[in-house]
C-alpha cells in the first residue's frame, strides 16, 4: 500500500509539473526573467537601506544612471545622452533619453533623475546617507523639461560625474 501512495504522488506531482496556469496575463508570459546567482543575499531593493553589496550590483541591472563607467574605463552615457559644464563648475545640464521608460511602462523622464538627487540632498544627513556622496555640494536639481535635467552646484567640485554615476535614478 505505502508503494502505490508513493507512486501516486510521484504521478499527481509529474502530472501537475505539466500543467501551467501562465495565461495571457500571468508573469511567466510578460518577458524574459533574469535569474543571476550569488553567494550572498540580495538585503535590499532599495538603494538608501540596502548594505549587501550584492544589492549594489543588481541596482546597476535595475536601475538607471545618468552615466556608466565604459569597458575602458571611462564615463559614457547611460540615461544621460550628453552633458555640459557651465557657470564656472557650478551648473551641468543633462541631455537625457527621449522615450525611455520604467520597467511598467510609465515614462522615465529628467524630472525623475531630478527628483531622485532632490530626495537625496534633503535628506543626506538621514535615510540617504548612504548615497549622500554622491551629491556633495549640490544645491539642487531641476528639470525643466522631460529630456533636460540641470544639477545646481554651490561650488565647482572633483569629478562630479564620477560621483552621479554611483547614484541610481529612482522612481
Amino acid at each position: 500500500m505505502r508503494k502505490r501512495q508513493i507512486a501516486g504522488i510521484a504521478a499527481l506531482a509529474i502530472a501537475m509539473a505539466g500543467c501551467s496556469s501562465a495565461g495571457p496575463g500571468s508573469p511567466a508570459n510578460r518577458g524574459p526573467i533574469f535569474r543571476w546567482a550569488t553567494t550572498s543575499p540580495i538585503d535590499s531593493l532599495n538603494p538608501f537601506v540596502a548594505v549587501q553589496q550584492n544589492s549594489f550590483y543588481t541596482f546597476e541591472y535595475i536601475y538607471p544612471y545618468l552615466v556608466q563607467y565604459g569597458s575602458r574605463l571611462q564615463l559614457i552615457p547611460d540615461f544621460a545622452q550628453s552633458w555640459r559644464t557651465t557657470d564656472g563648475g557650478r551648473v551641468i545640464t543633462f541631455r537625457t533619453r527621449a522615450g525611455a521608460h520604467w520597467s511598467d511602462g510609465k515614462p522615465l523622464t529628467a524630472r525623475d533623475a531630478a527628483w531622485t538627487i532632490n530626495m537625496v540632498v534633503k535628506y543626506q544627513s538621514g535615510p540617504t546617507a548612504s548615497e549622500g556622496g554622491a551629491v556633495t555640494g549640490i544645491i539642487s536639481a531641476y528639470a525643466p523639461n522631460a529630456t533636460t535635467l540641470v544639477i545646481r552646484y554651490q561650488h565647482p567640485v572633483p569629478a562630479p560625474l564620477i560621483a552621479l554615476q554611483g547614484l541610481p535614478i529612482l522612481p
